[in-house]
């Protein structure tokens, strides 16, 4: 495996960096950071897929958008608004598509790796750009957050396991509840029930409908992968009860859903970390097996 190499991405006007872990595949790997972190990643996560799927021959390019660790510029997210930050990347993941595919000329396509928000950055792009370069998607835990979306969440999953739990009950009868945990639940219990969120103000859509029409739209194979401690992962599930386009997500013919019942969202354990990259790999190799061993 050659050792990372820092490429250039953008016109000069705004210096944007990224970090390529070069391959000889005729398919490469861009990984999207969609909130305010940069391309290392939770625990160095990024650096280990870049350089795990490298060793296996698969280029992958992870970057700093603009106004995030090296890269200078103003933060796009800035600009999203009402919008969460990675509604506004659109014009940085094109860039870095173009750096990949310059930087590796052999390749004649990429596939969009997003974890949380970086998930929900390629699926907005995707709505909006429908980019062909695009060949696959991979999502982890993407990130669909609504007050009523969580909510629901923690009543079915939290609240519901501490109701189970004949300890819980202990506690509550010997006072060892306060009245605030009650309290809490209720609320919670009330939101939930509530309907989708509104459309905030200037805004055409809500942003988890137009993820919902990239992840339709999207003609090519996509990988989902989820963690099973993570409400973000069991609001993703269940976001059809609230978004209308995301019912019946798991029926996609594309899809290959995978889940990891022991992980958290950002997969900190080293063996379930190792065990999503293989499968990554596996997936490649099962949709691109010529591309993606070149």
């Amino acid at each position: 495996m050659s050792a990372d190499r820092i490429i250039s991405l953008g016109d000069g006007s705004t210096q944007r960096f990224g970090l390529l872990s070069p391959g000889t595949a005729s398919v490469g790997v861009v990984v999207l950071v969609g909130g305010p972190q940069y391309r290392a990643g939770s625990h160095r996560h990024f650096v280990q897929l870049a350089r795990f799927l490298a060793q296996a021959g698969t280029p992958c390019l992870r970057f700093d958008h603009a106004g995030i660790g090296d890269s200078s510029g103003n933060n796009p997210g800035n600009n999203a608004g009402a919008l969460p930050d990675f509604c506004a990347l659109d014009a940085e993941v094109d860039l870095a598509i173009s750096a990949l595919m310059q930087a590796q000329p052999q390749l004649q396509g990429v596939v969009l790796w997003g974890l949380c928000d970086g998930a929900s950055a390629a699926l907005l792009y995707m709505a909006r750009r429908n980019d062909p370069r695009v060949r696959g998607l991979c999502l982890l835990n993407p990130w669909v957050r609504s007050a009523q979306g969580e909510a629901r969440a923690r009543v079915q999953h939290y609240y519901w396991e501490r109701l189970r739990n004949p300890e819980f009950w202990r506690k509550l009868l010997g006072g060892g509840v306060g009245l605030g945990a009650l309290k809490g639940w209720w609320a919670a219990r009330q939101l939930a029930r509530q309907a989708a969120p509104a459309t905030p103000s200037g805004a055409t859509q809500c942003y988890q409908m137009q993820m919902a029409q990239g992840y339709q739209a999207f003609a090519g194979p996509r990988l989902v992968q989820l963690s099973g401690r993570d409400h973000t992962a069991r609001e993703f599930e269940a976001a059809g009860e609230l978004f209308p386009l995301w019912r019946n997500w798991q029926s996609h013919a594309g899809l290959t859903l995978q889940h990891y019942p022991e992980a958290d969202h950002t997969f900190s354990r080293r063996a379930l970390q190792q065990q999503s990259f293989e499968d990554l790999l596996s997936w490649l190799h099962s949709h691109w097996p010529q591309e993606a061993r070149a």
